[in-house]
């Protein structure tokens, strides 16, 4: 991160340190099916709290040694079922779990420092909303709600938002009104919430170009510039 900021800072004025925790986690560590493959309710708990210590460190990092660049840093967490969002935005907001994780996970949900505490909560500029490529216009709008709601008036970005291709043929991933019609909807989505006195901040679409991704064993596209794989990468 240290590297990055060197050189790039400059540049880059909105920072986020992880993409989505929440399923690295427990993708990753509870059922086994991303690297590094592992089944264990403790390992999932414990990598989730590890990327937000992570998280902190590299925040409080950018915000003393680089506070000449006038940036901003968050972290990417994925929208959807508001407890599963509470695992990771509770500590970076209020500076701990939710008490009902504590309540049924017991010594198996790690606990954090005094100091891990204040570091928390002041890691997190700005909300970052990563949508994925699942959520209706209705949902997004009920979403930016909910996280002002519980999370207070925080500026929130909308990132990763996207159509997922998944084993179409090239004219099909190339006939865009999909694409079109939901990028429409996400941003009217964004208007309704901010006209509701939402902090709606910005809008990140997934990527530029297609990358090489995968869901559920199959190769899925994200990008809004098709790139052809076996041809060259055109």
């Amino acid at each position: 991160a240290d590297a990055v900021f060197s050189r790039l800072g400059d540049a880059v004025k909105i920072w986020t340190t992880i993409e989505d925790p929440l399923t690295l986690a427990s993708l990753g560590y509870g059922a086994g099916v991303h690297a590094p493959g592992r089944r264990s309710v403790k390992e999932k708990m414990l990598a989730a709290h590890n990327m937000l210590i992570a998280h902190a460190r590299v925040a409080k990092l950018y915000k003393e040694k680089y506070k000449r660049q006038r940036g901003q840093i968050s972290i990417d967490l994925k929208a959807g079922d508001a407890e599963a969002l509470a695992w990771f935005a509770r500590p970076l907001v209020y500076g701990d779990y939710p008490d009902r994780m504590r309540a049924e996970l017991g010594d198996v949900l790690p606990s954090f420092s005094e100091d891990e505490k204040a570091a928390l909560t002041q890691s997190m500029d700005f909300f970052a909303l990563n949508v994925g490529s699942k959520l209706k216009p209705f949902q997004l709008r009920e979403a930016l709600k909910s996280v002002q709601a519980r999370y207070g008036d925080k500026e929130i970005f909308v990132t990763d938002d996207g159509v997922l291709d998944q084993g179409q043929a090239m004219n099909a991933c190339l006939n865009d009104q999909a694409r079109i019609e939901h990028i429409d909807g996400s941003l009217d989505a964004l208007r309704e919430a901010k006209e509701k006195g939402v902090n709606v901040a910005g809008y990140f679409y997934r990527a530029m170009f297609d990358d090489v991704d995968w869901v559920e064993g199959v190769s899925a596209r994200r990008g809004l510039v098709y790139i052809d794989h076996k041809d060259d990468l055109r």
